[in-house]
């Protein structure tokens, strides 16, 4: 959460940034809003690859986590199937059919 925080603040500051100067310049509010966008979407993109490289390595930890922790919640339901099937075969049993 910390990487985002820190991305999303940076990338606000540099869209503020452009803001300012296009406001400076005299540019019209709606122009120097949609520049100052794609000015910043541009520099972020150029500059600021460690920081969007940190967001997307917690991104994919929070979702293994998020993965982990269901899959444990509520296993398949065919796991149990699955399961016996496996352990009969290792034991050499006909396994039983599932209800």
């Amino acid at each position: 959460m910390v990487a985002l925080l820190k991305y999303s603040v940076l990338r606000l500051a540099v869209f503020v940034g452009v803001l300012a100067v296009l406001a400076a310049l005299g540019m019209g509010l709606v122009p120097a809003v949609v520049i100052a966008a794609l000015v910043s979407m541009m520099l972020s993109f150029l500059f600021m690859g460690r920081q969007r490289a940190a967001v997307t390595a917690e991104i994919e930890a929070r979702m293994e986590r998020r993965h982990a922790a269901r899959e444990a919640a509520s296993p398949d339901p065919d796991s149990a199937h699955e399961d016996a099937v496996l352990d009969a075969a290792a034991a050499d049993q006909e396994p039983r059919e599932r209800s």
